[in-house]
């Protein structure tokens, strides 16, 4: 992935404070979300900073800005590094919203903008917005992370989008995506005080996920690694479009859990194999005691664990998906 990050963009938007305060009470957590990805894009996934900070808005207190029209404006500032609108811009675009939302179909999130209010109802499509630069082919990857809620408002009107979203068959539909959204259709999603700042639980979990807790047994984070931890962390969440391979970050230690092995009587030999191809697993094997047998091995991979008795016969095995918190196994 060396040299790759200088191909990357981040389109970034963080809203606490609106101008109708009523319609729209102040958050605590959303720009905090938003410095906290920004900072993820610097110095872990190694993304430059002038990819990001001219396409990076945050609320200011008296809810002013950002308006719809400045992050259209950043829309549009992104596209026009195409020069003739047909060229490539980069491998991969990151895009998060963090801030009021609304959900105005099941299959959008809508980052409610600064200046609307309960007769101008003005939102940022983020799902259409991700499918501006699909449709154009502009980056090989899409990743779109939105915090917001995703209230249906049947009042709210659509949204006038200037941007070509039809996605040609050729090229965009070879372009890979992640997007995932806080909430599900009709749901909210929440703020909580962590260690004395206030995040998003879905921007929460999302950015540990991005640190490392969702590093896969290659030391690598990916999307769909990444989904699985939220799946994990977040009670009802649902993942949304997820291409599996794409690679978000590497170089982390695997995460392991402990797992404990109860062995019959008369085979004292534990042997585990992974992958297709039976692969053994080489990590030091405990004896605990007891009949059981420990060893450390990475989470969420699945593993065939075999009891052999002396003469190396295969006497029973089973398959077990390791866990975090711990895995007891039984060859009994």
């Amino acid at each position: 992935m060396a040299g790759e990050q200088l191909q990357d963009y981040a389109l970034i938007v963080g809203i606490d404070d609106y101008s109708d305060k009523a319609e729209h009470p102040p958050l605590q957590g959303a720009k905090n979300d938003a410095l906290a990805f920004m900072k993820w894009l610097r110095d872990v996934a190694k993304v430059p900073e002038a990819n990001i900070k001219p396409f990076m808005l945050l609320s200011d207190p008296a809810g002013t800005v950002p308006t719809f029209s400045d992050i259209i404006k950043r829309v549009s500032g992104l596209l026009k590094l195409s020069p003739t609108g047909e060229e490539r811009i980069g491998r991969r675009l990151y895009i998060f919203f963090a801030g009021h939302g609304v959900g105005p179909d099941i299959d959008e999130a809508g980052l409610v903008t600064a200046e609307s209010d309960q007769f101008a109802k003005l939102f940022v499509p983020g799902q259409r917005c991700a499918n501006t630069f699909r449709a154009g082919a502009f980056f090989e990857e899409i990743v779109l992370f939105m915090d917001c809620c995703r209230d249906f408002d049947a009042t709210a009107p659509p949204v006038p989008w200037p941007f070509n979203t039809a996605v040609d068959p050729g090229p965009a539909d070879k372009v890979k995506r992640f997007y995932v959204f806080a909430a599900g259709f009709g749901r909210k999603s929440h703020e909580k005080d962590f260690d004395g700042t206030t995040h998003g639980e879905f921007s929460h979990a999302l950015i540990e996920a991005l640190k490392g807790k969702a590093s896969d047994s290659n030391g690598r984070i990916t999307s769909a690694s990444v989904a699985k931890h939220l799946s994990h962390r977040l009670s009802g969440w649902k993942p949304g479009v997820v291409d599996p391979e794409i690679v978000l970050a590497e170089g982390f230690q695997p995460r392991l859990g402990k797992v404990r092995v109860t062995m019959p009587a008369g085979a004292p030999q534990l042997k585990i194999v992974t992958g297709l191809g039976m692969k053994p697993v080489a990590a030091p094997i405990k004896d605990a005691g007891g009949g059981v047998q420990e060893i450390e091995l990475p989470v969420d991979e699945l593993f065939i664990f075999q009891a052999l008795d002396a003469a190396g016969k295969l006497v029973n095995q089973t398959s077990e998906q390791v866990r975090e918190e711990g895995t007891n196994v039984s060859l009994v």
